[in-house]
């Protein structure tokens, strides 16, 4: 399978999944974002947070029961992308696998790990979502070039600015420059703008 065709299998499961959810509905109903762990529990899996000792997800069956594992040695918005990337390979009914740093990365991935990744960008963060904050906030195109527009919505739907950054590039939202202008622009910095002067 191409790398192409694993994004869209893993888009496409994403999708499908929220249509089960019935997660637009809900959020247009009550506002907030994705919550990937109450997800992964309506679709039957055991969800267990620890040290993990150098990785930072599993997705384990035994027996055919499923179980996902999340490092709590990283912060939330890595806990979220890590469920949602287990979840992807818990609902495609990948085999068993452990993730690393790799999967934050998404740099040499290939085949059901791109599939996963695909799925969890797209089930974090699907367009509808971006939209909607969007409305709700009364941003428009020229808000997505704004840091501190996007720290705002990185913030909103629990994921990095970074991550952010490159779901606008990808949904062609931002451009290649506009998301280099992104990344000129630190968290950090961006916290010491919105903080008063002490």
């Amino acid at each position: 399978m191409s790398q192409r065709d694993a994004i869209l299998e893993g888009t496409k499961h994403a999708t499908r999944l929220h249509e089960i959810l019935n997660t637009k509905r809900h959020i247009d109903r009550l506002g907030g974002r994705v919550d990937v762990f109450d997800a992964i529990i309506q679709q039957g899996s055991t969800l267990l947070f620890g040290d993990l000792k150098g990785i930072i997800g599993a997705y384990l069956k035994e027996n055919d029961s499923p179980g996902i594992m999340v490092t709590t040695q990283r912060g939330l918005a890595v806990q979220r992308f890590t469920a949602a990337h287990e979840l992807g390979h818990f609902y495609m009914d990948h085999e068993p696998s452990v993730d690393g740093d790799e999967i934050i990365a998404g740099d040499g991935l290939a085949g059901v790990e791109t599939e996963a990744n695909a799925f969890a960008a797209e089930f974090l963060a699907p367009q509808w979502l971006l939209f909607h904050h969007g409305r709700q906030q009364g941003w428009n195109a020229e808000s997505l070039t704004d840091p501190i527009m996007v720290y705002q919505l990185a913030l909103r739907l629990g994921l990095s600015y970074e991550a952010i950054g490159v779901t606008l590039k990808k949904q062609n939202l931002i451009s290649a420059a506009g998301l280099q202008s992104l990344r000129a622009v630190t968290p950090k910095k961006i916290k010491r703008q919105l903080l008063p002067d002490s």
